[in-house]
């Protein structure tokens, strides 16, 4: 895939093309550039809401921030480029830098994956490893709870057996 900055933004991957007239507005090629730009290492939610809105934060800037991503998401899918995978990148990256022990970029990459998609449980066991690879097995629980109230509050189900076995392994 080559991505190009300078001039009008665009993305090309063999015969598909995203121009930037298709991205969401200002603040969506802004977010792409930014993520092309910094595309070695994970970014916390925080570093891309202060990148978009770098003056001062809107009241709802989570809520604002996952409605841009989920566009230049719809934008990249439409142009036939992988933009369903963007979140499945970040994910396999945390995990492999929790495997390499990593701890603290696996779970800023973790809680940006659970920025984009809350409802993703892969995403919630990351972080809970991780916070308890980085002796911080308060607040992997912590992180358990906060995956079961989300769950709970937005599809009315518990966590699944996966993501319950991980929290076990916590309490022993």
């Amino acid at each position: 895939m080559r991505v190009y900055l300078t001039g009008p933004l665009c993305l090309e991957a063999g015969e598909h093309l995203l121009a930037e007239s298709a991205l969401p507005g200002p603040q969506g090629r802004h977010l792409l550039g930014f993520l092309a730009a910094e595309h070695a290492r994970p970014l916390s939610r925080d570093e891309l809401a202060s990148e978009i809105w770098p003056a001062s934060l809107p009241a709802a800037w989570e809520s604002s921030l996952k409605a841009i991503v989920s566009k230049v998401r719809a934008a990249l899918s439409r142009a036939g480029l992988p933009g369903a995978e963007l979140i499945r990148a970040v994910e396999c990256m945390a995990a492999v830098q929790l495997q390499r022990g990593q701890a603290s970029a696996a779970i800023q990459g973790a809680e940006l994956v659970l920025g984009l998609d809350e409802l993703r449980e892969s995403g919630w066991r990351i972080l809970m490893r991780a916070h308890a690879a980085a002796g911080n097995v308060g607040t992997a629980l912590r992180a358990f709870e906060r995956c079961r109230l989300t769950l709970h509050e937005q599809l009315g189900t518990v966590p699944s057996p996966s993501t319950r076995s991980a929290y076990s392994e916590l309490l022993l």
